[in-house]
């Protein structure tokens, strides 16, 4: 975990910047890279800028080609050089243009995983009752998200106003869906919500900011 220690009336404070994740994966994910051959063995240039070449064993290789992006964890080494990797999972030549938005979420570091517990939350997270809610199931609402879109939570519905004050107005309701029921205060949910901040829309994908179960179902 990375943090900004600040100082106050009762000491320090932690801020945190960013998690870290466990040893072996740089910065708490994987590493994704361009996959060259090299003699009997492979190296993998990290598509994040700065970062040195892995070294990828014979054995490790998944057999990747050359040209090829693939997603490597770092081994854990005590030995000097160059840090040494395994491939975990081949995403095709990096030429596709399909790869463009791949890089841009490792570049910026999107997360792209669900703890287990954020998932359990989503995945047994049922409809609440009415209660003291409006009910506007009856309204004909029209959603306004293409039949392609990520996610459908937006709509719309509009009619004549027949009050005679208001004469040539209109009622017009607008509906977007809102999570706040289901993600509660301090809850997985809201953690990893907090974790990003918004869902990534790419041309040929989404990161949701929250599992599926929410974001496209429930």
């Amino acid at each position: 975990m990375l943090a900004r220690l600040s100082r106050g009336e009762e000491g320090y404070t932690a801020g945190v910047i960013r998690l870290l994740g466990p040893p072996g994966k740089a910065g708490g994910r994987l590493v994704l890279g361009v996959f060259r051959a090299d003699g009997r063995a492979g190296v993998v240039q990290p598509v994040e800028k700065g970062r040195d070449e892995i070294r990828i064993g014979r054995d490790h290789a998944m057999g990747a080609q050359t040209g090829e992006l693939v997603e490597i964890e770092l081994e854990k080494s005590r030995h000097y050089g160059p840090p040494q990797g395994k491939v975990v999972a081949r995403r095709g030549l990096v030429n596709d243009a399909r790869q463009v938005s791949l890089i841009a979420i490792y570049e910026h570091g999107i997360p792209t995983e669900f703890s287990p517990a954020a998932l359990q939350e989503a995945e047994t997270a049922k409809p609440p009752r009415l209660g003291r809610r409006t009910d506007l199931r009856a309204l004909p609402l029209v959603t306004i998200d293409p039949a392609d879109a990520r996610d459908h939570d937006d709509a719309v519905w509009a009619e004549a106003d027949k009050d005679p004050e208001n004469k040539g107005g209109w009622i017009v309701i607008t509906a977007i869906a809102d999570v706040a029921h289901y993600v509660r205060p301090g809850s997985a949910l809201d953690r990893e919500a907090l974790k990003r901040g918004n869902s990534c829309y790419f041309p040929d994908r989404v990161v949701p900011m929250l599992p599926e179960a929410l974001s496209a179902d429930l």
